[in-house]
């Protein structure tokens, strides 16, 4: 079937519930359960969150589960209010490859939806953990920006930003060496989405090695090597389906090394 014909049931399989996002105190936790104030919904007011997630649903996916598919019709945005999700894309071959990870304040889905005509959508994004989002229709979407020029920006933002990020995620994986690229990864999603334990940042479980070598542009086995000459250098400790990052000043220490950019949530 042609991609114009396909349907995306963006909430097949999905529960429904109830309760609202809301950026407040940091709680114990991974940073992916937080809302941030850099994301899109702790950048809102409080009138203008409450008014944006009254139109749509809440539902609950479970880990695994696809928020929204590539190549099909964008109809709708979701707003993350706790969880964290991966964004995929196919490349020519079928290989997917992951561009980054969505958390919780997180808007995904915008770019598909911000025209008058419907546009594929340019990614897959699935849920990494169990993932509460506010589900509403693009007509919804659209028609409230239209009357809400500050969050329109904000989306606006939202959308460079990501753009921006894939152009600096290109020339970083031609122009910096795997060890610094990943320097730059392991500190970023620490800092981002991990567990802050100590003086020590734990990534995963929901975040794999093999996640970590696709943000990196390298195979399992190069980043397995990496791990293992930097767990001797004194930065990370390996186990089973954890990572512990024991010296993130030095991981940055060598992402700035070389000027390289960190690539940040719009990865």
């Amino acid at each position: 079937m042609k991609n114009g014909a396909r349907r995306e049931n963006l909430g097949g399989g999905a529960v429904a519930d109830h309760g609202e996002g809301h950026a407040g105190a940091p709680r114990p936790g991974p940073g992916w359960s937080r809302i941030s104030t850099d994301s899109f919904l702790g950048m809102l007011t409080d009138n203008q969150r409450n008014s944006l997630l009254g139109l749509g649903s809440n539902i609950t996916y479970r880990p695994g589960q696809t928020i929204m598919r590539e190549g099909y019709p964008g109809n709708a945005v979701v707003i993350i209010l706790r969880g964290l999700a991966r964004v995929t894309v196919h490349s020519e071959d079928g290989k997917e490859v992951l561009l980054g990870f969505r958390s919780s304040g997180d808007l995904v889905g915008e770019m598909a939806v911000m025209s008058r005509k419907i546009r594929p959508r340019s990614a897959t994004v699935a849920a990494a953990t169990e993932l509460r989002g506010n589900f509403i229709g693009a007509a919804s979407f659209v028609a409230y920006l239209e009357r809400s020029p500050q969050v329109a920006s904000r989306v606006s933002d939202i959308i460079s930003d990501k753009l921006r990020a894939a152009s600096r995620r290109r020339l970083e994986s031609s122009a910096y060496p795997a060890q610094v690229r990943l320097a730059c990864i392991l500190a970023e999603v620490a800092l981002t989405y991990g567990y802050a334990e100590g003086v020590t940042w734990r990534i995963g479980p929901e975040i794999t090695q093999a996640d970590l070598a696709s943000l990196g542009s390298v195979s399992v086995r190069t980043i397995e090597k990496i791990l293992r000459v930097m767990e001797g250098q004194g930065m990370v400790v390996r186990r089973r389906r954890d990572l512990i990052i024991t010296d993130i000043g030095a991981l940055q220490a060598r992402c700035r090394s070389l000027g390289a950019t960190r690539p940040g949530r719009d990865s």
